[in-house]
């Protein structure tokens, strides 16, 4: 997911990186994080996740009628 993520970043980057390049598979040293279900799983939840030097934070919620789930993520 994370290298997928990285490759729609650097095609609208200028430099061009090569992504694609990277392992299929990213082992991490630090892998921590949360997640808060204040009112269940309609509405209001947060993530929030830290692996190494890429921190990932959100809210929205999960759709199990629809089975989809709709986050507004921040990556840094």
């Amino acid at each position: 997911m994370i290298k997928q993520i990285f490759t729609a970043i650097a095609a609208l980057s200028p430099s061009g990186e090569a992504i694609q390049q990277w392992p299929d598979v990213i082992r991490f040293s630090e892998f921590n994080g949360y997640a808060i279900f204040a009112d269940g799983l309609d509405d209001d939840q947060q993530i929030k996740l830290r692996l190494d030097n890429f921190d990932i934070s959100g809210t929205d919620a999960i759709y199990l009628e629809a089975a989809s789930f709709n986050y507004d993520l921040l990556q840094t």
